[in-house]
C-alpha cells in the first residue's frame, strides 16, 4: 500500500515502481476529478473514463477499449 489516499500523488509511486516506468511514461485512467488531480500531481497523464458517454465531448473515454488512442508510441 502507498499509505495515502487519492488524490495524494504518493499512491502512484508503488504502481510506477511495479510497472518499471517513470511518471511521464504512464497513463492513469480514473472516474473522478480526484483521480485526475492525483495523476497530475504525480506527473502522470490522467484520463477520465465516463461509461455513460456524457463526458465524451470533454475528452473522456467511454470504454477501456478507447485508451489505446491516448497512448504515445
Amino acid at each position: 500500500t502507498a499509505g495515502a489516499r487519492k488524490p495524494d500523488p504518493r499512491i502512484f509511486a508503488p504502481a510506477l515502481e511495479l510497472a518499471g516506468c517513470e511518471p511521464a511514461e504512464a497513463i492513469h485512467v480514473g472516474d473522478s476529478g480526484e483521480d485526475l488531480a492525483g495523476a497530475e500531481a504525480a506527473g502522470t497523464e490522467g484520463l477520465l473514463i465516463d461509461r455513460s458517454g456524457a463526458g465524451a465531448a470533454a475528452g473522456a473515454v467511454t470504454s477501456l477499449l478507447d485508451i489505446g488512442k491516448h497512448l504515445r508510441r
